[in-house]
């Protein structure tokens, strides 16, 4: 049959069924949760709308491109950060442009003026392809503090913490983003999104599976079809198979894949979720550590996820990237309650929920100076590939939603070809 199979109801896979059904092909995705969304749902508990983790939405990335073509509608603002800056176990004032660093006792006098030239050149680094970011913030940087906050950047616009893997080039270019336009917190949370694309999905005529495992991707060396958990078969010409390069590689048995699943390198993160009556310190909305990867957001002062009242913090440590070590979630825990108790103290007193996930996935892939693979699979002809891990635009949900679109758009010309 004519059609294609979209493995995975996340945003990914919703955003190529919507734009492969609008270019009139029969199109079904099937998603083996019961719920849409993948690591974009939003759970409400009691009225506080939770997300996986902290979520901000890039304004001039590619998703945001691809959410306006698909008519997906949102609404949220830009953070306006209020907060401390971690260093040493302390809390300093937080800088938020170079004015402000020289105020406060975040760094030594001599140290500021570079901070500050940093800062305001932030948008315009250039690096070359190759050096990672550690290397070129050793190169580039004199006192210790201006590279240790160097660093804190590159982890809260990457949300991972690789230095020494992450290419300086690309990481400088989600810096020049996060400054030109800078990010969303969505109300209602990223559950908005995802019913976004359920109705674009469904509008192009897609039809949606929910609760049902895809078990194998038929194919020789082209595409015939899936089966699914029940022993049913669904033809296809062709199949998008979303989520990370491990799993799809299971599933898909291809030998391309197989090998850009043993080379890619995941980044996660421990995230504590903390749904609080009050704010102790209304006035603070940001903790940002600056020697040690911790982050703190209350991410209901900017957008409506809270009702009356209650506040909802998100917290987080960015995981060291590519560590097989064990890993004491006790202790990681504490760390970033640490982290809570300088910017809101007191804060254990008023939860009404919490919500720890020690190991949560970031990206499937840290930007590395190699180029990302796919959405094409090279060894099966009519398969394709989309995820936070896969082409050559944007990172994180940009990287999501571009793959989407250009998977859509390989298909299309696949069958204008034929």
């Amino acid at each position: 049959m004519d059609q294609v199979v979209v493995v995975g109801g996340g945003l990914g896979g919703l955003a190529a069924a919507a734009l492969i059904g609008r270019a009139g092909r029969r199109v079904v995705v099937v998603e083996r949760a019961r719920a849409l969304g993948g690591r974009a749902q939003t759970h409400d508990e009691d009225g506080f709308l939770m997300n996986l983790g902290a979520h901000a939405l890039y304004r001039g990335g590619a998703a945001a491109d691809v959410y306006r073509e698909l008519g997906v509608n949102y609404t949220g603002r830009s953070p306006v950060t209020v907060g401390l800056a971690i260093r040493g176990g302390r809390g300093h004032a937080l800088p938020t442009g170079p004015m402000s660093l020289f105020f406060g006792d975040l760094m030594p006098v001599a140290a500021r003026f570079e901070a500050a030239k940093l800062f305001a050149g932030l948008a315009t680094i250039e690096a070359p392809p190759g050096m990672s970011v550690l290397e070129w913030a050793e190169a580039t940087t004199r006192h210790v503090t201006v590279k240790e906050m160097f660093l804190a950047l590159a982890r809260v616009t990457t949300y991972a913490n690789a230095p020494t893997l992450q290419d300086a080039a690309k990481t400088a270019r989600q810096l020049a983003l996060a400054m030109r336009a800078g990010v969303l917190y969505l109300d209602g949370g990223w559950a908005t999104l995802v019913e976004g694309l359920r109705r674009a999905a469904k509008h192009g005529g897609a039809e949606i599976v929910t609760g049902r495992d895809v078990v194998q991707v038929l194919h020789d060396d082209r595409v015939h079809g899936v089966v699914l958990d029940d022993g049913r078969t669904i033809a296809a010409t062709e199949v998008i198979v979303t989520g990370g390069p491990r799993g799809v590689s299971a599933l898909t048995k291809s030998a391309a894949v197989k090998r850009w699943a043993e080379t890619l390198v995941p980044a996660h993160a421990a995230c504590l979720d903390i749904a609080v009556s009050h704010l102790p310190r209304a006035k603070l909305n940001f903790a940002l550590g600056i020697d040690t990867p911790l982050y703190v957001s209350v991410h209901s002062v900017t957008a409506r996820l809270a009702p009356a009242g209650g506040a909802l913090i998100h917290a987080a440590k960015y995981l060291p990237a590519g560590s097989s070590e064990h890993q004491d979630n006790d202790k990681v825990l504490a760390e970033i309650e640490g982290a809570v108790d300088l910017l809101q103290p007191g804060w254990r007193d008023v939860v009404v929920h919490r919500r720890f996930l020690p190991r949560l996935v970031v990206t499937h892939a840290i930007d590395v100076a190699e180029a990302r693979p796919g959405p094409a699979v090279p060894d099966v002809h009519g398969l394709y590939v989309v995820g936070d891990w896969v082409g050559g635009t944007g990172a994180l949900s940009d990287a999501t939603l571009a793959s989407a679109r250009e998977a859509a758009s390989l298909v299309g010309a696949r069958r204008a070809a034929a």
